[in-house]
């Protein structure tokens, strides 16, 4: 699903969205929860790229770590992004990761004036 999303944003979006995808094959076949992935990168084009004239880069994310492995999912915004989300979908996403991988998981948010960066660690079983 998320490529086929990636797909239509970069139709939208034309040259403004440029998106980087570097996933370890050791990573490819291990649990996410549900559209997790696909509300990163919706969160990511929506209020960071879109409303950037320039648009920006989508980077994704995931290798393994000692701990288990992490999925990034990364935007520039050109310090123009719009910040004004209500915040929902990341606490909707640790809520589920809490329930999903009760104390296994992590979510955390670096964001900076013109970048966005949200890093899942999750355990491998």
């Amino acid at each position: 699903m998320a490529q086929r999303y990636l797909a239509i944003e970069q139709a939208r979006l034309e040259q403004r969205l440029k998106v980087e995808v570097d996933l370890a094959e050791n990573c490819l076949a291990l649990p996410v929860p549900s559209l997790a992935l696909l509300s990163l990168i919706e969160n990511a084009i929506k209020h960071g790229i879109a409303p950037n004239l320039s648009g920006g880069t989508l980077s994704i994310h995931a290798a393994r770590s000692a701990a288990g492995w992490e999925l990034d999912v990364s935007n520039d915004c050109g310090g123009q992004g719009n910040r004004s989300g209500t915040g929902t979908g990341l606490a909707n996403l640790r809520e589920r990761l809490s329930l999903t991988f009760p104390e296994r998981a992590e979510l955390s948010v670096d964001s900076g004036p013109s970048h966005h960066r949200v890093r899942l660690m999750l355990p491998v079983n």
